[in-house]
């Protein structure tokens, strides 16, 4: 089955970039799945002397995790629309 996956990936701090990125590697176990992920997902501002990325745990940074979507940039959410629709995919989490 093709599935395309949008979330936040390791390193972004948090669980859910965490879990995001364990389904990740869950589901291409037995499907082919593309993951979408951020290359930006708030403004320098929000984190005044560091950033939302953690270093502690580099093994679990995905590779794979396409860095595209940028938060502030509209632009590349329809760029990821037209990869996902030229992948054909036919889940979207």
């Amino acid at each position: 089955m093709k599935i395309s996956l949008i979330g936040p990936s390791y390193p972004f701090r948090g669980g859910i970039s965490l879990n995001t990125t364990l389904l990740f590697r869950a589901l291409k176990v037995k499907h082919e799945v593309e993951f979408y992920s951020f290359s930006r997902q708030y403004p320098k501002w929000l984190f005044p002397g560091k950033d939302d990325e953690e270093r502690e745990f580099s093994l679990l940074k995905e590779e794979k995790a396409q860095r595209i979507i940028d938060s502030l940039n509209p632009y590349t959410w329809i760029k990821v629309f037209f990869k996902i629709r030229k992948n054909q995919s036919e889940v979207l989490i």
